[in-house]
């Protein structure tokens, strides 16, 4: 003879009071999972609709063809849209880099006066160096910039030429002098 022991079954199956309890929780769970679903399945079906909607009012994009010779015509046509894009910033770029030197040089003519004009050329000609670009000059480089205390250091640092034709003699340093003693 078998016999068999249940263990916990009270706990598997309730109790006959707490059934109709259990009953009611367990489908209230249940009313809610199926409520999420549901929630979910309209998103879903909203998302899909959107999505084919705007398939339809946005034509597609012409597609490149791929490993085929018009990808090099493709290729050449975007290269030559390009070159023309950078030649034309670089005349842009050199045409105001021109009426920047032009501005330099005139913030240089009230100085004439107060230096000599060689200096001012040839300050001018040193800080409007342009860079290798060719977009910005020498003075625009710098970190910092006033005009009238670098040419002041400038013309502190400019030679003088020495005038050879013109002094005074102010001793006699001639070969005779020296012949006398030996």
């Amino acid at each position: 003879m078998n016999i068999i022991t249940l263990v916990k079954y009270n706990d598997y199956n309730g109790n006959p009071t707490d059934t109709a309890s259990d009953t009611s929780n367990d489908t209230m769970s249940d009313t809610d999972i199926i409520q999420e679903i549901n929630d979910l399945r309209s998103q879903v079906t909203l998302l899909m609709t959107q999505v084919s909607t705007q398939q339809v009012t946005q034509p597609p994009k012409e597609a490149e063809k791929r490993h085929t010779g018009d990808t090099k015509q493709i290729k050449e046509k975007n290269n030559k849209e390009t070159t023309t894009n950078v030649v034309a910033k670089k005349d842009a770029a050199k045409a105001a880099t021109l009426s920047r030197k032009d501005s330099f040089y005139q913030l240089l003519v009230p100085y004439v006066g107060q230096y000599p004009k060689e200096m001012i050329r040839a300050f001018f000609d040193y800080w409007s160096e342009l860079n290798k670009s060719g977009t910005r000059m020498r003075y625009e480089l710098e970190k910092t910039w006033e005009l009238p205390r670098r040419l002041a250091t400038w013309a502190s640092r400019e030679k003088i030429p020495s005038k050879t034709d013109l002094g005074v003699v102010l001793k006699d340093n001639s070969p005779e002098k020296y012949k006398k003693g030996w």
